[in-house]
């Protein structure tokens, strides 16, 4: 695998004004408790919405052959999202812009292919999770080896585009999200 150098164009960054959102994401490696988390959010009554890379895997599994493809048509995919959304109201996105970045070096593309979608929108807080055993479950293709590579470009690229991570520990659903919405300032009776 080459996750390619870790050269990003950071120029075209600090001319960017990227519109400030109430966005929180939820990313982390493959297998690491996202989708969970976020279901049990919904559950709660939170706008939550699916990972793309996956609902667009389902739905056409043979797009996976090419990865450089599947790739640009998830970032597309979530570019289409993001701008359709209310950027005042609260969602929970799982996996966010910059998490292309990270999985075009995976796909051996220039990151900085990925770069200008992620410059529209400022997130109000980014959330990555810590790396649970990896589960095979026909969608994920990653083995142990790029699931830690992952997590490890996920936190550099969100951190080289100004965000400050906030690591959610192995833990049960129920206290990740709890832990989640204290972070955020946002009491839960249920």
């Amino acid at each position: 695998m080459d996750y390619l150098s870790d050269k990003l164009n950071l120029e075209e960054l600090y001319r960017a004004s990227p519109a400030a959102t109430e966005w929180v994401v939820i990313t982390g490696a493959p297998s690491s408790g996202k989708s969970t988390v976020l279901s049990k959010l919904a559950e709660l009554g939170f706008q939550c919405k699916p990972e793309l890379a996956r609902v667009i895997a389902e739905e056409n599994p043979r797009l996976r052959d090419d990865e450089a493809i599947f790739q640009k048509t998830v970032t597309l995919a979530k570019h289409d999202l993001e701008h359709s959304l209310d950027q005042q109201h609260l969602v929970f996105l799982d996996r966010g812009m910059p998490d292309s970045i990270t999985y075009y070096r995976k796909a051996g593309i220039d990151p900085n292919e990925a770069l200008k979608s992620c410059l529209t929108h400022k997130y109000k807080k980014v959330f990555i999770f810590e790396r649970l055993e990896l589960v095979s479950d026909g969608v994920r293709t990653e083995n142990h080896e790029e699931s830690e590579l992952i997590h490890f470009w996920l936190m550099k690229d969100y951190k080289s585009l100004g965000y400050d991570p906030v690591i959610v520990k192995k833990a049960p659903i129920d206290n990740r999200v709890k832990f989640i919405l204290q972070t955020l300032g946002i009491s839960n009776n249920g």
